[in-house]
């Protein structure tokens, strides 16, 4: 019988900040309660009154054969991990939240229980009142353990157990495939494992960040006479007075007017800004506050993370969210060095742009232990190649089974040039097109996308190059109307499977469902055919409870191939993990393992594990690339 529980808990370190690895193992965290239950009503443990773990509840929870159920599960696990020293291996947990999240469905248990309608079993609403209360630190608290709201907040830690077993029957209509929670149960152990983190560069590098932020900010307030040089209101009246016309401070605006002619001292406050804007600088002061005592970073991957898809999301300091580096791989090995062993002026004295060097070594934080090297490997324009899979497009399958360049090719439509004429400028003015159009830009996307590469394209380029994408590539528009039509037969006659190339969809009333070639379900809960007045087409709930979204074929076609990458994406963690491998973690298409130092085979075994296609997609062109370093960079 399946055990479910809920913990309330106390601690001085910051849950959010530090996420529940940290958390569970901070000197000062405790379990204040503990509820549970076998599918009957919950009971609840008082510890922070003295109350004893029961021994037959203290022996399953740790026996292989009673699978434990919780909301956000990871967060059970650390805690009795980190605060009781129980061993909870992943695979005797399951997890409401991540089954939610397959779904699309929102992953709280407020929105995720009111989605489902759970009525008399929802979440207690008062609970962030009490959690602030009893499980953050304040002056009173040890006196607050005793007054009338301890009652309340054991109540709403009954009904936490209440609202997740609810949760579990309403979702047992649309069981979670077992590889699914096979693949979750692996993600568990690599964020256990967690990434090797360079404490003393972090250290390093915080300590210049901030002694360089000061001195910029003094030389701005010196520039411009304001005292608080981050107002973004003052800096912007400022420069206006100087008369340059600027509405918005952001990034790209930035540096787009300092490509222009300026005023020395405009030009001068514009490049100060970008040196204390730089976003990225805070991911070192996350790496602080939440790498574990042993110089590991856990809980960074999030599973199912990322809407429908099902990709991952990143946690803490955001690994799927690291910048480009601004220097080169020898330029980071000399810097790395460098800041270890000076102060900020002399890094003001070797770099122009201090913080872009500094945000440039970000990557690099995730280091090997002493003996130890990291081997990095990634699936080489997965997307591109998942995407004529998915429209099986031959002519495109050759291409990337011949080692082709899908660049190059597309450039040889636009420019009507052979292959080998392909300019690297030529190939670059061809990448968005590559990249985006399969989703269903038409000109103004494509030009919009092009330039987020920092690529200016005309209207007319965009346009003319869109045409010439769904000529030469037509298996894949044909896929967008195949898809459409589908989805509408399948929204018109709820029940009745309609295929449409390699993928199944079917609907009845909660969700429009689409089978991937892996086994594996998308779902968009509540689907609708609507009007705008201009064309009609599918909207769905959003993971935000009240909130439509639109969508077009184009757009299910990005979703189908991201959740396509993403599978084959697990079965190469699994592989790799079959190899022996000690996986630390994955970044977009990317796998990073631990090896030893003298494993000098060690990458071509990696790379031949992530490439051997599961059966379902064994004709995909799969090929992979990687390299074997000290430190991990943007290779």
């Amino acid at each position: 019988m399946p055990l479910h529980i809920d913990l309330e808990t106390y601690s001085e370190a910051d849950l959010p900040k530090t996420g529940a690895y940290y958390y569970g193992q901070h000197p000062s965290t405790r379990i204040l309660l503990l509820a549970y239950s076998y599918g009957d009503e919950p009971k609840i443990i008082d510890l922070a009154h003295g109350e004893k773990i029961p021994p037959k509840l203290l022996s399953d929870l740790t026996d292989p054969a009673v699978i434990k159920w919780a909301h956000n599960a990871n967060f059970e696990r650390c805690l009795l991990m980190g605060v009781l020293g129980l061993d909870c291996p992943p695979e005797q947990w399951r997890c409401t939240a991540v089954w939610g999240r397959s779904l699309s469905l929102p992953a709280g248990l407020d929105s995720l229980g009111k989605v489902l309608k759970i009525g008399d079993a929802a979440k207690i609403e008062d609970g962030r009142r009490l959690i602030q209360k009893f499980s953050k630190p304040s002056k009173t608290r040890q006196a607050d353990l005793d007054d009338s709201d301890w009652q309340a907040f054991k109540d709403y830690c009954l009904q936490d157990v209440r609202a997740e077993m609810a949760i579990a029957k309403r979702l047992a209509k649309y069981p979670m495939p077992e590889r699914e929670w096979s693949a979750w149960h692996q993600d568990q152990r690599i964020n256990d494992t967690g990434m090797p983190i360079d404490r003393t560069l972090v250290e390093s590098i915080q300590a210049i960040a901030n002694t360089h932020q000061e001195q910029t900010t003094a030389t701005v307030q010196a520039l411009t006479g304001i005292d608080n040089p981050n107002s973004r209101n003052q800096l912007i009246d400022w420069i206006v007075a100087r008369g340059v016309d600027v509405g918005d401070l952001q990034a790209a605006t930035v540096r787009d007017l300092l490509a222009d002619e300026l005023p020395n001292d405009v030009r001068e406050l514009l490049e100060h800004r970008q040196q204390l804007s730089r976003s990225s600088l805070a991911k070192f002061a996350a790496l602080d506050r939440a790498t574990c005592a042993d110089d590991r970073l856990r809980g960074a991957f999030q599973f199912a993370g990322a809407g429908r898809t099902g990709r991952w999301a990143g946690r803490i300091f955001q690994p799927q969210n690291l910048p480009r580096p601004s220097i080169d791989d020898d330029e980071i090995a000399t810097a790395r060095e460098l800041v270890k062993t000076v102060d900020a002026e002399t890094m003001t004295m070797a770099y122009t742009d201090v913080s872009g060097v500094l945000s440039s070594l970000i990557r690099s934080a995730i280091a090997a232990p002493e003996g130890k090297l990291l081997a990095v490997a990634d699936y080489a324009s997965i997307e591109t190649i998942m995407i004529a899979w998915c429209a099986e497009s031959e002519y495109l399958l050759d291409l990337y089974r011949q080692g082709l360049d899908p660049y190059i090719d597309f450039a040889t439509k636009i420019y009507k040039i052979p292959y080998e004429r392909v300019t690297k400028q030529q190939r670059s003015f061809a990448k968005p097109a590559v990249l985006g159009c399969g989703y269903g830009l038409g000109g103004p996307g494509l030009k919009a996308y092009a330039e987020s590469f920092g690529m200016g394209m005309s209207l007319k380029d965009a346009q003319r190059q869109v045409k010439v994408f769904r000529a030469a590539y037509a298996d894949i528009p044909i896929l967008w109307d195949q898809l459409d039509q589908a989805m509408r037969l399948a929204m018109k006659d709820r029940g009745k499977p309609v295929t449409a190339g390699r993928f199944t969809l079917r609907a009845n009333k909660q969700f429009l469902m689409i089978q991937l070639p892996s086994g594996r379900s998308l779902y968009y809960y509540q689907p609708r055919i609507e009007d705008d007045g201009n064309r009609s087409q599918l909207t769905y709930m959003g993971t935000e409870p009240g909130t439509r979204v639109g969508t077009h074929p184009g757009k299910i076609v990005e979703n189908l191939v991201q959740a396509v990458s993403r599978d084959l994406l697990v079965e190469g963690l699994r592989q790799v993990e079959a190899a022996g491998f000690q996986i630390i973690g994955h970044v977009h298409d990317e796998i990073l393992c631990e090896i030893d130092a003298d494993d000098t085979d060690a990458l071509d075994r990696l790379i031949a594990a992530m490439t051997r296609t599961p059966n379902w997609c064994q004709d995909a062109p799969v090929r992979a690339a990687g390299y074997v370093a000290s430190y991990y960079k943007k290779d």
